[in-house]
């Protein structure tokens, strides 16, 4: 029995897993490289380069799976050059969310409907409401654990509830849905299709290679354990409106609200802070267990 399991897992890993995803990840980390360090301009070359390998690759790979992941790749290094060919450099960072999220909206949207992906399989649907809620709930947690790693100064001047509500939508939208539409949605339901197992480790490390620009090695560690878990929920669940909600929570964590509260120790939100970061640990984990004891949606998985 063992024997057997081992055996499926090897082949489910490597048998279903083409070489060329592999050899695309790694140049996109290079170019994040590039563009994070010495040389801008060759990082926004390659993912120029690799952009346009993609999309041919979309028309001339051999096999529906992998032109279809070829298609939804190309969403990676599209992310990066919206980031530099905008003029954000003279405007507050708050808004470079909507301003980069609403060509990607409108890329994903394209990238759907040229794959044809059904919506059941990018997690388009509500799932278990209470889970969902659940798993929404850890961004509180995971906001906390990225904020020890980053310590960002805050996005906003103003630690006020009219200050914060805009920002926090944005996030909410252009980081939390746009991101996990991408990431959790298009890019696993087409590499698990084209990889077996092995594509759920394979958007991780495309998720934590994406945020090398913070030059923190432990916080792209951080990242793909993230991305590993979310990969998990919505396998599990067939949806994304949880790990949606626990992205945005991550980022609103992350860069609104405990930045301030971190320079103001002595705010009666503090304490609500943290016992919500640790109640959402523990409804995570409440989420993880029952959704252990059911077997994954139907389209929620791609791999024979």
């Amino acid at each position: 029995m063992v024997g057997a399991r081992l055996t499926a897992l090897r082949h489910a890993l490597v048998v279903h897993a083409p070489p060329w995803p592999w050899v695309c990840l790694t140049l996109i980390a290079v170019a994040e490289l590039l563009s994070s360090g010495p040389s801008p301009r060759a990082g926004v070359l390659l993912h120029g380069a690799l952009l346009a390998a993609l999309i041919a690759g979309s028309c001339l790979l051999h096999g529906e799976p992998n032109r279809t992941l070829a298609l939804t790749l190309a969403l990676a290094p599209l992310i990066r050059l919206l980031s530099f060919s905008m003029p954000l450099s003279r405007l507050p960072q708050i808004v470079w969310y909507p301003i980069i999220g609403a060509p990607l909206v409108l890329a994903a949207g394209i990238v759907l409907g040229q794959t044809r992906l059904p919506r059941a399989a990018v997690g388009l649907r509500l799932g278990s409401l209470p889970v969902q809620l659940a798993v929404a709930s850890c961004g509180f947690s995971l906001g906390a654990v990225e904020f020890a790693i980053l310590r960002p100064a805050p996005l906003v001047e103003s630690f006020t509830l009219a200050a914060l509500i805009l920002p926090a939508i944005g996030l909410l939208l252009f980081t939390g849905f746009v991101e996990e539409l991408i990431f959790r949605g298009l890019l696993q339901a087409a590499a698990t299709r084209a990889m077996g197992y092995a594509g759920l480790y394979f958007v991780a490390l495309l998720f934590a290679a994406l945020h090398i620009g913070y030059l923190s090695v432990l916080d792209a560690v951080f990242v793909f354990a993230v991305g590993l878990l979310f990969a998990y929920i919505v396998l599990r669940s067939g949806s994304i409106l949880g790990v949606t909600l626990a992205h945005g929570l991550t980022n609103i964590m992350l860069f609104l609200v405990l930045p301030h509260l971190a320079a103001n120790p002595d705010h009666p939100l503090a304490p609500v802070a943290s016992a919500a970061a640790w109640l959402g640990a523990a409804a995570l984990v409440a989420a993880l267990a029952a959704m252990s004891r059911t077997p994954p949606r139907a389209g929620a998985r791609h791999t024979p």
